[in-house]
């Protein structure tokens, strides 16, 4: 799935849950994942007070 290709219908959709509030985010290319098997590889770190 091509998120250009697709970038219209997904921007209706942040908008429609999130608004025009827009938390830091990145969309980054990689030639490969880690397990060649997996669809999607998320590392998250998140920060709270």
């Amino acid at each position: 799935a091509d998120y250009r290709s697709h970038a219209a219908e997904l921007g209706r959709i942040w908008r429609r849950l999130a608004g025009r509030d827009y938390p830091a985010m990145a969309v980054i290319g990689v030639a490969r994942l880690w397990d060649e098997q997996a669809m999607v590889e998320i590392d998250g770190v998140a920060v709270l007070p």
